[in-house]
């Protein structure tokens, strides 16, 4: 008779669980959608331009990045946090700053975010200049008729600098309804030691297997 819970079974088993726990990557894009441009953000009241989204899954962002045409060169910060439908609030989950734009066509955000997000909570990544050194002034931001394949949406506040999450203001709405961008994601892959714990846990069961079948 051979034993449920042969040394081959084992293999394949971990190899199974290897393969569905290997790391997957998401891409949202519109980049590729015709735009519209959006005007102004950056020095002096135009502060924060950004896109609300829902976390399409439990994920890490590992990537956001937005895409201006043209205006006067500075510095601005990407932020990535919490959205209650209508603002950013609490504390910030992610800051990048010193982002220097250097006029015309360039893309501005951040890589190796690594941010853990929550499925469907609501985040949004936004472009501020909100205590920044040398901000960027009168910048157009390239804007979509096309979400991307996120459920998402452009709005900014006009905060005259002042930082967005000390506002209880909410933001408004444009008539181009998101901003080009690209965001992507990776599901969380398990520790070694997740392995490790269930390789033993299969030789133990087979051990027990064995001695089951041995003593019949």
């Amino acid at each position: 008779m051979t034993p449920l819970f042969s040394a081959k079974n084992i293999l394949v088993s971990l190899g199974m669980f290897a393969l569905i726990n290997t790391a997957q990557a998401s891409i949202y894009t519109n980049v590729a959608a015709t735009f519209d441009l959006i005007n102004h953000l950056g020095a002096p009241d135009s502060t924060s331009y950004g896109q609300h989204f829902i976390a399409p899954s439990d994920s890490l962002l590992q990537d956001f990045t937005f895409y201006a045409s043209e205006g006067e060169r500075g510095n601005v910060s990407l932020v990535i946090a919490q959205w209650d439908g209508q603002k950013a609030v609490g504390s910030e989950l992610f800051r990048q700053s010193n982002i220097f734009y250097d006029t015309g066509s360039q893309s501005l955000g951040a890589n190796n975010i690594n941010l853990s997000l929550t499925s469907g909570d609501q985040y949004i990544a936004y472009l501020t200049t909100a205590n920044q050194t040398s901000p960027m002034a009168n910048v157009f931001m390239k804007g979509s008729n096309n979400s991307g394949g996120l459920s998402s949406g452009f709005s900014y506040l006009n905060s005259n600098g002042a930082d967005p999450l000390s506002s209880t203001t909410a933001w408004s709405n444009y008539s181009v309804p998101n901003l080009m961008y690209t965001a992507s994601f990776t599901t969380p892959v398990p520790e070694p030691e997740t392995y490790a714990l269930l390789g033993m846990g299969l030789i133990v069961l087979l051990a027990s297997r064995r001695k089951t079948f041995t003593n019949a």
